[in-house]
């Protein structure tokens, strides 16, 4: 089930901005279906990493919760893909940050604001999208490193080094955005 379908919203409302759930929304949905909090914690770690690696398509209906033996769980995640690599799809992202869907503007005071909203404390809300930040490129080049042993010469290699270009861009721009104090 996803938090569409826990809201009542048509599967075609899945974004946001066309009134499908916000993060707020998805949380809340998540907690009142019973998922746990190691699941709630998860969240932050796929907004996070949906920002980081430009994919801008991370709406409602990319999360699902799973009916187990030990109950309801927040589904292994999925359609994780740079959306920024290709032309023509959208730059600004499926949810708002404190209002705010243009990736490259959001930073701490928008991260604290929906920290609060979803009932986080901001600086741990804020230190799990830095850990990734930090710790996502080494994870980048091991993983293009592995991929480039099969990946055939020309395009291939070009669009790897392109991903592996911007991942690491992003990774570096936004934790500036994100530890910056504004005071």
């Amino acid at each position: 089930m996803t938090p569409c379908q826990l809201d009542g919203t048509p599967s075609t409302i899945k974004y946001e901005s066309d009134g499908g759930p916000g993060l707020v929304r998805c949380r809340e949905l998540l907690q009142q279906a019973g998922a746990p909090a190691m699941d709630l914690q998860r969240l932050i770690g796929w907004l996070f990493f949906n920002l980081l690696i430009g994919n801008h398509d991370s709406h409602a209906k990319n999360l699902s919760i799973l009916q187990t033996d030990d109950g309801p769980r927040l589904a292994p995640f999925y359609d994780l893909m740079s959306t920024t690599l290709y032309s023509g799809l959208s730059r600004r992202f499926a949810f708002r940050i404190a209002g705010e869907d243009r990736p490259g503007w959001i930073e701490r005071p928008h991260l604290e604001s929906l920290a609060r909203s979803m009932r986080f404390q901001p600086r741990y809300f804020i230190q799990q999208g830095l850990e990734l930040a930090e710790h996502m490129p080494a994870a980048v080049d091991r993983t293009l490193e592995t991929l480039g042993e099969v990946a055939r010469p020309g395009t291939e290699h070009t669009l790897l080094e392109r991903l592996q270009q911007r991942l690491t861009g992003n990774c570096r721009k936004l934790a500036a955005r994100w530890s910056a104090d504004p005071g």
